[in-house]
């Protein structure tokens, strides 16, 4: 007598058949959206300020007034990157 997948015998001991298949590729599928958000996740968690790079929200005092001094024109755009180079050199 021929089982599942038109195989002799018990579809589980001769071959996938039909349900088989089925069930293989939902285990892939679920395997691979498990691993996808491990990625994503692993990824958000290394976009968090764990940096030592000086963002905007951990920049110090010095970053605002330089800011606020070429905002203001005492200071050109020379002057403004050759200070800031400075002071991330310093910061390291």
């Amino acid at each position: 007598m021929y089982g599942w997948g038109g195989f002799p015998g018990d579809w589980m001991m001769h071959g996938f058949g039909t349900v088989g298949i089925v069930a293989l590729v939902i285990n892939l599928l679920s395997f691979v959206i498990v691993l996808f958000g491990i990625y994503l996740l692993i990824r958000a968690l290394s976009r968090r300020s764990f940096s030592t790079r000086p963002t905007h929200q951990r920049e110090g005092e010095e970053y605002r007034i330089l800011r606020q001094r070429y905002a203001r024109g005492e200071i050109d755009a020379q002057e403004y990157q050759r200070i800031k180079e400075e002071l991330m050199r310093d910061q390291r």
